[in-house]
């Protein structure tokens, strides 16, 4: 096997490819490969250092070390975005040109075919296309048809570029989801240029190894205690309404700054009320 070299992946992958006509997908093509040249002109990404290598709906570079992988990230991916808004705004429905771009960083080595021509091989390569073909991404596409693309980065691109905040690079803006496919289960990062999108991890794609430490000054709720509801809706032990009595007349306390209980809540020996403390040898108001 021929020596391995470390490149930043950057792959492409045209939406709904499969589901055009020959025509429209030669068409297509033409236009994906003229867009990609004249944006990585604009980006400064020297299309003679790339290996462009065509996967049929789309395609990817390997780029060299040498070159700062924050180029293919700022300005590259806002021109991008800007070229296909362009390209999309004059064409039909079937010449509409969406993308998922998908960037990750690793070894890549050199494999030679049978008929002498020249392909690439590697964990790292293999990662960067599970990550353009991610559930998360194509879900992120198909939720905001008002996007020209989406965009994930691996999370050794996240900790290299992204958290660096360099340029226009805002990471905030990224958002995190778990990538699951065949022999891959990661972390990566979606970012929707155009469309702002909360930073949430969403609770199916990362799981804490533990819970969060519970606060010392506010004790856990008995768990026997049925849920709080509107006082009408509350209903006493003696079949009463709960709330404020008819025969009471005193107004309802104000509400306060802090902490507010409701229900009782043990604190060590003594059972926490909403305006009384009852001790177990005493009651105090």
């Amino acid at each position: 096997m021929a020596e391995s070299y470390y490149y930043a992946i950057l792959v492409f992958d045209i939406e709904r490819f499969g589901r055009r006509s020959d025509v429209d997908q030669h068409w297509l093509r033409t236009q994906l490969r003229q867009i990609i040249g004249r944006v990585c002109a604009e980006s400064g990404v020297p299309q003679s250092d790339l290996g462009w290598q065509d996967t049929g709906d789309g395609g990817f570079f390997l780029v060299p070390a040498a070159l700062p992988k924050r180029l293919l990230v700022d300005p590259l991916v806002p021109r991008l975005h800007a070229a296909l808004r362009e390209h999309n705004v004059r064409s039909s429905s079937e010449g509409q040109l969406r993308l998922r771009v998908a960037l990750h960083a690793g070894d890549v080595a050199t494999d030679v075919s049978i008929d002498g021509s020249t392909g690439y091989v590697g964990r790292d390569l293999n990662f960067a296309c599970r990550l353009v073909d991610a559930t998360p991404l194509r879900e992120r596409l198909q939720a905001h048809p008002e996007a020209q693309l989406v965009f994930i980065v691996s999370g050794v691109v996240h900790r290299s570029v992204i958290q660096r905040g360099d340029g226009a690079i805002d990471a905030s803006r990224y958002v995190p989801v778990r990538v699951k496919a065949k022999e891959v289960d990661e972390i990566a990062w979606i970012h929707v240029p155009g469309v702002v999108e909360t930073a949430q991890v969403p609770s199916d794609t990362t799981r804490s190894s533990q819970a969060p430490p519970a606060d010392p000054q506010v004790p856990p709720a008995d768990p026997q205690v049925p849920p709080v509801g509107p006082p009408s809706a509350r209903t006493a032990g003696d079949g009463s309404t709960g709330g404020t009595a008819a025969h009471d007349s005193r107004p309802a306390d104000p509400p306060s700054a802090g902490v507010h209980i409701h229900g009782p809540v043990t604190a060590g020996n003594d059972v926490v009320m909403r305006d009384k403390i009852e001790y177990h040898h005493e009651a105090r108001r």
